[in-house]
């Protein structure tokens, strides 16, 4: 894995500058980018892009390569979602403006959206369209549907045969049954959006923040201006969430608990940043209200992919309780966004061995002596600690000499050694 996004495009395309790509699929062999090189640090999900990108191996053996980008891109989107219960895209914002403005692409038009996109935004959303495309499939015509859909492209054929071979209707009839899905899940939605409202800026997918304004107005102003826009339209998402993050910024909390918890409501799987959960979190924090605090982290994480800090806060509550299932549930989760995060390995590792589980404490040991460079004795010494309890006396055994040799007096490591040695 580079450590530099540069380094991952030049061995992966021959070229710098490949974009905001983090891996890529080459029919049976995937490339991807190092967590390291991510930028913001924390902004994605590594085993989430592996498994997105297996998916892509999986539909491209089907097709003998030639599967559309849409479909493959959008089966591999599904299966983020069916991954893990916090994988997945969450763009409703973004569903309900291309239903409000009928900017859904074509089914001929829709491969178009990744080569021709002039914006991250709108290569974000080519994305979430194909997902939708095949959420929609599977819902509306089921699984087996689908598979029989990927194989149709293992041979060359034109659009229309392969839609009327699969799904007994023309390109124009599917692409009416989607539109309805589409606006059919808008109105269970139930949220308002303003027609010249910006679902998020165009320079970054993850960074996506209803806060950008297209007006400079100070913050009484803007405050005064959602205020208006929520005492027309109660259920104004966007307008509760930036007026909650107005008055938290002015510390008044109570006022911005309100609007916050509405939005919460509104949307409750809202993932972006700023985000009402994580405001509720920091609101209750500053009150020093820890339960309250911990709550709004659980919901957030629940369909947060990326959320390290949150997760991080979360196991080390779980571990002043002695939660320590919870614990290790949450550190799994924070070494998903950052594995190179020494504090959430040695965590893991040191409950793991508190509660026998060696297999796990060797794992996180084995790892913490690649990454440990200021205290190698001490993690070779736990790794033998953790291979001696397992029952592994010569494993055991060769660490802790390893130990001994940086540091020969070191008695915990002698100890182990002694102990290993054992008839």
């Amino acid at each position: 894995m580079p450590l530099d996004h540069e380094d991952f495009s030049v061995r992966t395309s021959g070229l710098p500058d490949m974009g905001p790509l983090v891996g890529v699929c080459f029919g049976n062999v995937i490339t991807l980018d190092s967590p390291r090189a991510l930028s913001p640090p924390g902004s994605m999900n590594w085993q989430e892009i592996v498994w997105h990108e297996f998916a892509h191996v999986i539909t491209l053996q089907m097709t003998r390569n030639r599967i559309p980008r849409w479909l493959t891109e959008g089966i591999s989107v599904l299966e983020e979602k069916h991954g893990r219960p916090e994988w997945g895209r969450r763009q409703n914002l973004d569903l309900i403006k291309a239903v409000q403005e009928d900017s859904f692409l074509g089914m001929k038009q829709l491969n178009q959206g990744f080569s021709n996109a002039e914006t991250l935004a709108d290569l974000g959303f080519a994305y979430y369209q194909s997902y939708l495309v095949v959420e929609y499939i599977v819902e509306y015509y089921g699984f087996e549907t689908l598979k029989e859909l990927i194989y149709q492209f293992e041979f060359p054929k034109s659009m229309e045969d392969i839609f009327h071979e699969v799904f007994d209707s023309s390109l124009k009839s599917f692409e009416d049954g989607f539109n309805s899905w589409a606006k059919e899940r808008v109105r269970k939605i139930n949220v308002y959006l303003p027609k010249e409202e910006s679902t998020g800026p165009e320079d970054s997918k993850q960074a996506r923040s209803p806060l950008r304004s297209s007006r400079l107005m100070n913050k009484e102003a803007e405050a005064e201006a959602m205020r208006e826009r929520i005492e027309a339209q109660p259920r104004d998402f966007q307008a509760h969430l930036k007026l909650g993050v107005i008055l938290y910024e002015k510390g008044e909390y109570e006022d911005a608990i309100i609007h916050l918890t509405i939005a919460s409501d509104l949307l409750p799987k809202y993932g972006l940043y700023p985000n009402p959960r994580q405001t509720l979190a920091d609101i209750y924090n500053d009150q020093g209200n820890e339960e309250a605090m911990l709550k709004e982290l659980e919901e957030l994480v629940k369909y947060q992919q990326h959320a390290f800090t949150p997760c991080y806060e979360l196991a080390q509550a779980a571990i002043e309780h002695q939660d320590y299932i919870k614990a290790a549930y949450y550190l799994e989760r924070a070494i998903a966004v950052n594995p190179y995060h020494l504090d959430v390995h040695r965590l893991l590792a040191r409950i793991a061995l508190e509660q026998a589980d060696y297999d796990t404490a060797i794992r996180e040991y084995r790892l913490l002596v690649f990454l440990e460079v200021t205290d190698p004795v001490r993690t070779y010494t736990d790794l033998a600690e953790a291979l001696l309890g397992s029952g592994k006396k010569i494993e055991a055994k060769q660490n802790a000499l390893i130990a001994l040799e940086v540091a020969p007096t070191y008695e915990r490591a002698q100890h182990i050694l002694l102990e290993s040695i054992e008839p």
